[in-house]
């Protein structure tokens, strides 16, 4: 009889974290999961699509830290793209407002943030 694995339901640090973004099947609404996401110094958010890209292709929305980034960039277009390693210091108080905007839908306003 085999034994059965167990698969880890945590993340590995040091790992990037996938930042889900999708519009909802039945409002339509964009949505993004975590949120709030939060990282450590070592780490990177990857924001990636959950809907086909023969929809729409890979540059199917917009991530835009408005008032202040964590990262250098203030800036990220579609599916698959990488923040790098934040630039502030870890702050378990602190987040940081983004949009995510998608072609034809009103804006989201999730938060992210860096902790220890």
């Amino acid at each position: 009889m085999a034994t059965p694995v167990k698969v880890p339901t945590f993340r590995t640090y040091n790992a990037p974290l996938y930042v889900l973004v999708g519009l909802d099947p039945i409002t339509g609404q964009i949505g993004v999961s975590p949120d709030p996401f939060w990282i450590h110094p070592d780490e990177e958010v990857v924001w990636i699509c959950t809907l086909p890209h023969a929809q729409h292709g890979k540059d199917c929305f917009t991530i835009e830290f408005k008032d202040k980034s964590p990262f250098k960039n203030h800036v990220f277009h579609g599916h698959g793209s990488r923040s790098e390693k934040p630039i502030v210091s870890p702050d378990i108080n602190k987040v940081y407002a983004y949009s995510v905007t998608w072609p034809s839908q009103v804006t989201l306003d999730p938060q992210g943030g860096v902790k220890p």
